[in-house]
């Protein structure tokens, strides 16, 4: 995604009992026609990486591999782009832990071509 060309607006978004982002509906534009896409995550029950950082520093940190807007860690995501795709892309995150339930390795692949998109390794101290 080419941000310093595409304007992007997040909808209101929707979350689960744990304060999990569930769904996120976005409208972009390039130089006109508005697109409106989706995206629908899902969780599991371990630790997010920045459980115990400032909650304010967790509200603006986002990272390829997981986010500190979000209690948990990010298992699947189903992408609709545009939002009437009737099929969507789907991701998965082959996640390892260390014996706290915290993520010490996220591995973000695409479900459709199973390519890896990112790999993260978090060291904790």
């Amino acid at each position: 995604m080419v941000i310093n060309i595409l304007f992007k607006e997040n909808y209101p978004f929707s979350s689960d009992n744990a304060k999990n982002i569930t769904q996120i509906i976005n409208k972009s534009s390039l130089t006109g026609s508005e697109i409106i896409s989706k995206d629908n995550y899902f969780y599991d029950n371990k630790n997010n990486p920045m459980k115990f950082m400032n909650k304010y520093y967790r509200m603006v940190f986002i990272s390829e591999g997981f986010g500190g807007q979000t209690a948990n860690n990010v298992v699947s995501r189903e992408s609709y782009y545009p939002v009437n795709s009737e099929v969507p892309k789907y991701y998965i995150s082959e996640i390892i832990y260390n014996n706290d339930n915290f993520p010490i390795e996220i591995k973000k692949i695409s479900k459709e071509s199973n390519n890896v998109i990112s790999k993260t390794l978090i060291e904790y101290q």
